[in-house]
């Protein structure tokens, strides 16, 4: 009686305080509070290392201890981590649903326990993509997105060492078939019609709209990772149209061209359309050049400040990358077929070394 009363409770509390949770001002400060954190951060390790500076020039030198000189290298490793990474920044919901689970799992049945972990998880991502839509809004889509990848690494991370699985399976019986089966029962009305030598009769269609019985299965961990993937294919898509609009426009426009004149629908070609010419699609790549150079600086130092995990920055990096060498490369023979060899002087269109030079790896 004790674990149903805590089951009911802890449900209460997942829908009112997770899945209901309205965020203050400041749990929707970003990138502000990691960058207040970050330069708190920096300033202890600048004093520390003035500290230590003045140990090295002092008469204390001969005192420094291997141990001071350990911990002095653990502390740098740890300053250079995310300030997201902290439990108390954690997003609430993030920090009260790990709370909850590390508790009800000491105190609950497995069986229970990974039907309420399922539902809190689930209220948990759900309030994580609701705070993102309020942080898109404010501080732009870059930081929505980066807030809900790195939470979702978080829960990914924290329940990993919990030795359950987090799925629930559910029952479900449709009667889809029965109601087409009542329904074409009305079409057989007479007696002589119900008891026919037939294929079509009403018994034959009774006994084939018998309920069907359906088994779904809900695993919490693969649910996070499938949010966090499409969280990062969100996120790369909307970076590289940010970065290259200008330049998808034109070859969506051309595609169309090419499409019409290659089905004989028109003898106009893509050079002779007024947004086509030479000059501007010449301004279209110059402007995209500078703002690749002048943004991707800027979006790194962004992923660091929200994920601190090279592997993670390189993964994504390398992905806005990808797209961005595969839409210059099809703007490259959009050109080549398109235009002669003076107007594809005027246009630039910059060659595969060039793209590795305006987009080097990591």
């Amino acid at each position: 009686r004790c674990s149903e009363r805590l089951v009911y409770r802890a449900s209460i509390y997942a829908r009112t305080d997770i899945l209901q949770y309205t965020p203050s001002p400041g749990d929707l400060a970003y990138p502000d509070k990691l960058q207040m954190m970050e330069e708190i951060a920096s300033n202890i390790a600048l004093k520390r290392s003035n500290s230590l500076d003045s140990n090295l020039t002092g008469d204390g030198f001969d005192s420094i201890s291997m141990n001071s000189s350990i911990s002095i290298s653990e502390s740098g490793r740890h300053n250079s981590s995310s300030p997201a990474d902290l439990h108390g920044m954690w997003y609430p919901t993030v920090r009260r649903t790990m709370v909850c689970l590390s508790k009800l799992y000491r105190c609950l049945d497995k069986d229970i326990f990974q039907g309420l972990s399922q539902e809190t998880l689930a209220m948990c991502v759900a309030s994580l993509e609701s705070a993102t839509l309020a942080i898109s809004a404010r501080s732009g889509f870059i930081h929505g997105q980066l807030f809900l990848i790195k939470h979702l690494l978080i829960l990914r991370e924290q329940i990993s060492p919990f030795k359950s699985e987090f799925s629930v399976g559910e029952t479900s019986i449709d009667f889809s078939r029965t109601a087409t089966a009542v329904k074409g029962l009305w079409s057989y009305a007479s007696p002589s019609k119900v008891l026919s030598f037939s294929s079509n009769n009403a018994l034959s269609l009774l006994l084939q709209g018998s309920p069907q019985v359906t088994q779904v299965r809900h695993d919490s961990r693969k649910q996070v990772d499938v949010h966090l993937k499409r969280s990062c294919l969100a996120f790369i898509n909307d970076t590289t149209v940010s970065l290259m609009k200008e330049i998808q426009d034109f070859l969506s426009k051309a595609k169309v061209i090419v499409e019409l004149k290659g089905q004989g629908e028109t003898n106009v070609s893509v050079k002779d359309q007024p947004w086509a010419a030479p000059e501007r699609l010449h301004d279209h790549i110059a402007s995209t050049n500078r703002q690749i150079k002048y943004s991707l600086p800027d979006l790194q130092i962004t992923m660091k400040l929200y994920l601190a995990n090279r592997e993670t920055e390189s993964i994504l990096y390398r992905a806005i990358r990808s797209n961005i060498v595969t839409i210059f490369s099809n703007l490259h023979t959009m050109v080549a077929n398109s235009y002669d060899d003076e107007n594809i002087s005027i246009i630039g269109c910059p060659s595969t070394q060039d793209i590795n030079l305006l987009i080097p790896l990591i």
